[in-house]
C-alpha cells in the first residue's frame, strides 16, 4: 500500500502523509479519542446519512488498535479492532472510496460486519485529513444491500468530510486556547504581552500576586518605571534588542514592588516583529539568588574551618579512599596531602585494625549513626583514641563521607577518673542509706512494739470496762446506748491502730503480706454488709519490698473504695482484681450497683477527693468509670516503691 523512502518514512501519496508513526501522533494531539458526544459532529453525520440515502453514517478515527467512532447513525457500535475496520481502506489516499457490493471486494468479503449482522453491503468513505496530511480517519456512510452514489451525492460526502475536519482542526484551537487561557491565569510565573515601546499590554494575576501592584497601575506606566535604577540602562538595551527580533533568555533585573523592596526577575522573552508584541514570561528568583548567595558564603566559611580547624578532617569515599584531607589530618598522617590523597585507610592502619575501622565507617555513611567511638593511627603516636562524627555529603559529584575526627585521649582519661569517683561517692552513699534505714527499721520496730502493748492494752481495758458497765445497767436505754457508742468508737480505734501498727511494722513490707492483708479486711468488711466479695489476684506474686508510705496509702485507698461500695453502691456483688506488670501495680475495684454521673459526684465528693489525694501522694494515677445502673469501676495504678527510678516509670505509665 506504502511506498518506502530511504529515511525509514513511508513517502507522500495522493495528498496524505503515510508515516503510520506521525499519524498516529497527529490524531492524539487532537485530544478527541474517546470524548463525548458532540452536537456539530452529529449533525454532520446526520447530513450525510440523509443526503446519501443510506441508513447508516459514521465518523470514524483510526489509532494504533482500533476504529473509534466520534458520531454515529443507525449504528449502535461505539468502537470495533482495526483489523476488521473498513475505514482503515479510506486512509491510503485523499479520494473517495466507494464499494458498490463489498462482498465481492476482497477486503471486506469475509469481515464479521458483511458476513453476519448488520449485513453490510455498501461502503463509501472520504479520508479525514487535517492540514498537515494526516489522515486521520474518515467520514463513511454504509448500506445493507449494494448502492452507488451519485456525483452530487459524492461531492456533498467530501465536502461534509473537510467539514468534520474543519470541526476537529477548530475543535483543537478552542481547546487549546482555553488551556492558554488557565495557564495565563493560574500561572506562578509572571506572563505578559508588552510592546516595544515599554508598554505592558496585558498581564496575568501573578504580576499582581508577586508585585503588589494592581493591573491599572502597571499598565498604565512603562515597566521601565519599576525597574531598579542600576538596572534601567541594561534593560532598555535588552527592549532594543528584542525590537530588532532578537530572543531573550535569562536577563535578569530587579522590579520593585509596591511595599518598595525589590524582587528579581528571570526573564525570558520572543519578539512578534510583524506586530511589535513582546511574549514574556518572568520567574521571582529572588529567594534563589539569596540562597546561592548564602550557600556561597556558607562555601567559603566551610573551607575555611576545613582548612584550620584544629580537629582532623577526612573527606573519603564508601570504600574508605581518602578525597580530601586537612593540616591537621596530615599532621597525625606524617605524609604529604599528595601522598595521602588517592590513599585507601587499609595502608594507614594494622591490618587487624582494619575490618573494625572500615565497619564504623560503613556505619556513618549508611547513616546507622551519626559519632562512632574508634581509633586513629600515626606513625609517631600509635594509636590514638578518637571520636569520628559523619556526614555523607555530595564530593566533586560523588557519594563521599565527611569525618570529623576528635583526639578524645584526655577525655577518656577524665572519664575514668570521674567513673573512679563517682563509684567511691556511690559507695559512701549506699553505706550511709543503709545505715540510716537500720535505724529507721529499728525505730519503726520499736514504735510499733510500744503502740501494740501500751495503746492496746489501754483500749482493751476500755471495752472490758464497758462490757462490765452495760451490764450493771441494763435497765437504762440512753446509758445502754451511749455504752454501745463507747464500744463501737473503741472498736474502730482498736482497728484502726491495728492497720497503722501492721503498716509500721518492718516484717509487713512485702507485697505478698500486703494482698493478704487486704484481701483479710475486705472479706470481713463485706460480710458484714452482705455483699458478695471476690479477690483475683495473679497466680505468682512476686517477691517485692513495698515502703510502709505506700502499703499504708494503697489500703486506705482500697478502704476508701470498699466504704464507697457499702455506703452508697446499694450492690449485690464486689471484686478486687491485681494486677502486676513492670513494677507498676494495679488494682481494679468493680461493683454492680447503681452507678452514678461522673460529671456530678457531690455526694461523693469528699470521699473521692479522699481517694485521689493518697493515691497522688505515692505518685499513682487513678481512674473512674460509671454510670447511672451500669455500676462502676475505680482503677488505680502505683509504682510498688517510692524510688526516683519507679518515678520515672509512672510518669511513663
Amino acid at each position: 500500500m506504502y511506498a518506502k523512502i530511504s529515511n525509514g518514512l513511508v513517502a507522500k501519496r495522493n495528498g496524505i502523509v503515510a508515516d503510520e508513526e506521525k499519524r498516529l501522533a497527529a490524531l492524539r494531539s487532537y485530544h478527541i479519542l474517546d470524548s463525548i458526544n458532540e452536537h456539530e459532529f452529529d449533525r454532520l453525520a446526520e447530513l450525510a446519512a440523509l443526503i446519501c440515502e443510506v441508513p447508516i453514517a459514521i465518523i470514524s478515527l483510526v489509532d494504533e488498535t482500533r476504529q473509534w467512532f466520534k458520531s454515529t447513525v443507525g449504528f449502535e457500535i461505539k468502537q470495533t479492532t482495526r483489523d476488521i475496520s473498513f475505514c482503515q481502506h479510506a486512509l491510503s489516499n485523499d479520494a473517495l472510496l466507494e464499494v458498490e457490493d463489498v462482498t465481492k471486494d476482497e477486503r471486506f468479503r469475509h469481515n464479521p460486519f458483511v458476513t453476519e449482522f448488520p449485513n453490510i453491503r455498501f461502503y463509501a468513505g472520504y479520508p479525514l485529513i487535517d492540514p498537515n496530511g494526516f489522515a486521520l480517519g474518515a467520514l463513511c456512510v454504509l448500506d445493507r444491500k449494494p448502492n452507488k452514489l451519485n456525483a452530487k451525492q459524492r461531492t456533498a460526502l467530501t465536502t461534509l468530510a473537510q467539514e468534520v475536519i474543519s470541526h476537529i482542526v477548530s475543535r483543537k484551537e478552542i481547546n487549546e486556547k482555553l488551556n492558554y487561557e488557565k495557564l495565563f491565569t493560574h500561572s506562578i510565573d509572571l506572563v505578559c504581552l508588552a510592546g516595544v515601546d515599554g508598554f505592558f499590554k496585558e498581564i496575568n494575576p501573578a504580576f499582581t500576586q508577586v508585585l503588589g501592584w494592581d493591573e491599572k497601575e502597571l499598565l498604565k506606566n512603562k515597566l521601565i518605571t519599576f525597574v531598579h535604577q542600576a538596572d534601567v540602562e541594561k534593560t532598555l538595551a535588552e527592549i532594543e534588542k528584542l525590537s530588532q527580533g532578537v530572543k531573550t533568555i535569562n536577563f535578569i533585573n530587579r522590579f520593585r514592588t509596591k511595599s518598595g523592596v525589590y524582587k528579581t526577575l528571570d526573564w525570558v522573552a520572543n519578539p512578534d516583529t510583524s506586530t511589535g508584541s513582546i511574549y514574556a514570561i518572568a520567574r521571582d528568583v529572588t529567594e534563589k539568588l539569596q540562597f546561592k548567595e548564602w550557600l556561597s558564603i556558607a562555601e567559603t566559611k566551610f573551607k575555611a574551618l576545613f582548612e584550620y580547624s584544629p580537629d582532623a578532617i577526612f573527606v573519603e569515599d564508601s570504600a574508605g579512599t581518602i578525597l580530601d584531607i586537612n593540616e591537621a589530618a596530615i599532621a597525625i598522617q606524617g605524609l604529604p596531602k599528595d601522598k595521602l590523597i588517592g590513599t585507601n585507610i587499609r595502608m594507614l592502619v594494622p591490618g587487624e585494625k582494619y575490618l573494625k575501622i572500615i565497619k564504623d565507617y560503613k556505619q556513618l555513611y549508611l547513616g546507622v549513626v551519626k559519632t562512632v567511638e574508634s581509633s586513629i593511627w600515626s606513625p609517631e603516636l600509635g594509636e590514638i583514641p578518637v571520636e569520628i562524627s559523619g556526614k555523607r555529603i555530595s564530593y566533586e559529584n560523588k557519594s563521599a563521607l565527611l569525618l570529623h575526627v576528635r583526639d578524645i585521649t584526655e577525655r577518656r582519661k577524665m572519664e575514668t577518673e570521674r567513673q573512679q569517683i563517682i563509684r567511691e561517692i556511690s559507695n559512701r552513699k549506699e553505706e550511709m542509706i543503709q545505715h540510716s534505714l537500720t535505724i529507721q527499721e529499728e525505730e519503726r520496730k520499736r514504735i510499733a512494739s510500744e503502740m501494740h502493748d501500751e495503746i492496746g492494752a489501754g483500749l482493751s481495758k476500755i471495752s472490758v470496762l464497758s462490757h462490765v458497765i452495760k451490764k450493771s445497767f441494763q435497765n437504762t436505754g440512753l446509758v445502754s446506748s451511749n455504752i454501745d457508742k463507747v464500744l463501737k468508737a473503741s472498736n474502730e480505734l482498736q482497728q484502726n491502730i491495728g492497720e497503722i501498727i501492721w503498716a509500721m511494722d518492718v516484717k509487713n513490707d512485702t507485697l505478698e503480706n500486703l494482698l493478704a492483708f487486704i484481701n483479710t479486711y475486705a472479706s470481713e468488711f463485706f460480710d458484714e454488709s452482705g455483699i458478695n466479695f471476690q479477690i483475683i489476684t495473679p497466680e505468682k506474686i512476686p517477691v517485692v519490698s513495698i515502703a510502709g508510705k505506700i502499703r499504708r496509702n494503697t489500703f486506705l485507698s482500697i478502704k476508701e473504695s470498699l466504704n464507697n461500695i457499702a455506703k452508697h453502691a446499694n450492690a449485690r456483688n464486689a471484686r478486687i482484681e491485681v494486677c502486676i506488670q513492670k513494677k507498676i501495680l494495679t488494682f481494679i475495684i468493680t461493683d454492680d450497683g447503681i452507678g452514678f454521673d461522673t460529671a456530678n459526684i457531690a455526694r461523693f465528693r469528699n470521699g473521692i477527693c479522699n481517694l485521689r489525694q493518697r493515691i497522688a501522694d505515692i505518685c499513682g494515677a487513678l481512674s473512674l468509670v460509671s454510670k447511672p445502673n451500669e455500676g462502676t469501676i475505680v482503677e488505680f495504678s502505683i509504682p510498688m516503691d517510692d524510688s526516683s527510678e519507679m518515678m520515672l516509670d509512672l510518669a511513663q505509665f
